[in-house]
C-alpha cells in the first residue's frame, strides 16, 4: 500500500506538467470512526479504521479517496475483519457557493454489550452512507476547510458564517440487533434506510501567520429523518415508517504550516446524529482526523 501511494504521488507530479492551473496533490493517513449505539448500551465499533489517503486538488475541485491500513491479523481474527470504502468530492459552484458529495460502506462490525456482558461478531452487518451538501460561505474571501480538508488557501485571518443545507441517505442491510438482546426474538430487521434532510448553521475561523496557520468551525443543525424498516415476515407489521426531527452538531478543527508551494497539516472533525424507529435509537458521534502532505505544482 505505501509503495502504491508513492507511485501515486509520482505520477500525479507528472500529470501536473499537463495542466495549465496549478495543481495539488496531497497524502496522508489517518483515523475514521464509525461507531453506532444501539439503545444506549449496546456497541458497534468497525476495525480497519486506520487509512492512508490521497487527495487531488485543481481550480476549486477536489477528490479524495481512502485507502484502509489493516489491522493486525490476530484482532481481526478476534473481532472482525472490516471492509471499508470512503470517498469525497468537492467543488466550487460560485464564489460563495461550494458543494461536497460522500461516499461510505462499512461491512462487519463488532457488538459489545458491557450491561448484560455480551460481545458478538456481525460480519455480515453492512452500514452505507450516501450524501451530499451544500455551503454558502457569507464571506467570499473565506477558504473553509469545511469544504475541503486539504486543498485550500488563505494569505490572512479570515472568517464567516457558513449555512448548509443538506441529504444523507443511511442504509443498514442486516439484523441490527442480536436475537440474545431483542426484546421482541421475532423482530428480525431484514434491512433499514433513512433518509434526512439537514438544515445547518455555523460559524467559521482562520489565522494564518508567517507559515502557521490554524482554524475552526462549529454548527448546529436541524434534521428530517425518514425511516423505513423491514422485518422479516413472522413480524408484524413486517414493514414500518417513521418520521422524526432531530438536533445535530458539527465541530472540526485545522492547523498546519506552510511553505510558498507545499503544507502539512491536520484535522478533526466530529458529527453527532440520532435515529430513532419502533422503539430502537440509534446514535452516533462520527468523526475524521488526519495528518497530511501537499504540494502545488
Amino acid at each position: 500500500m505505501k509503495i502504491l501511494i508513492l507511485f501515486s504521488i509520482l505520477y500525479l507530479s507528472f500529470l501536473a506538467r499537463a495542466f495549465e492551473e496549478p495543481i495539488t496533490p496531497a497524502v496522508g493517513f489517518g483515523l475514521n470512526s464509525l461507531n453506532l449505539t444501539v439503545n444506549t448500551d449496546t456497541k458497534y465499533s468497525a476495525t480497519n479504521t486506520n487509512y492512508y489517503f490521497l487527495s487531488l486538488g485543481y481550480k476549486g475541485f477536489s477528490l479524495q479517496t481512502k485507502y484502509p491500513n489493516l489491522d493486525p491479523e490476530e484482532t481481526r481474527k478476534s473481532k472482525v475483519d472490516s471492509k471499508i470504502q470512503d470517498h469525497q468530492l468537492s467543488f466550487d459552484v460560485y464564489k460563495k457557493l461550494k458543494a461536497t458529495l460522500f461516499f461510505q460502506d462499512y461491512k462487519g462490525y463488532f457488538i459489545e454489550n458491557s450491561i448484560m456482558r455480551y460481545w458478538s461478531k456481525a460480519p455480515d452487518l453492512n452500514f452505507n452512507h450516501v450524501g451530499g451538501q451544500v455551503f454558502y460561505v457569507f464571506n467570499d474571501q473565506h477558504a473553509s476547510f469545511l469544504v475541503q480538508d486539504t486543498y485550500w488557501d488563505q494569505s490572512k485571518d479570515s472568517s464567516s458564517w457558513v449555512a448548509s443545507a443538506g441529504f444523507d441517505q443511511f442504509k443498514v442491510n442486516g439484523d441490527l440487533i442480536p436475537t440474545e438482546l431483542k426484546v421482541n426474538k421475532n423482530q428480525i430487521l431484514k434491512n433499514l434506510k433513512v433518509d434526512s434532510y439537514t438544515l445547518r448553521f455555523g460559524y467559521s475561523r482562520n489565522w494564518v501567520w508567517t507559515h502557521w496557520f490554524a482554524g475552526s468551525a462549529i454548527g448546529m443543525g436541524y434534521s428530517m429523518n425518514q425511516v423505513n424498516a423491514k422485518y422479516e415476515v413472522d413480524f408484524i407489521p413486517p414493514e414500518s415508517t417513521t418520521k422524526k426531527s432531530y438536533i445535530n452538531s458539527l465541530f472540526a478543527v485545522s492547523s498546519g504550516y506552510k511553505w510558498v508551494t507545499a503544507k502539512i497539516g491536520m484535522f478533526a472533525r466530529v458529527f453527532s446524529w440520532n435515529i430513532e424507529f419502533d422503539n430502537i435509537q440509534i446514535s452516533s458521534n462520527t468523526s475524521t482526523s488526519g495528518f497530511y502532505y501537499s504540494q502545488t505544482f
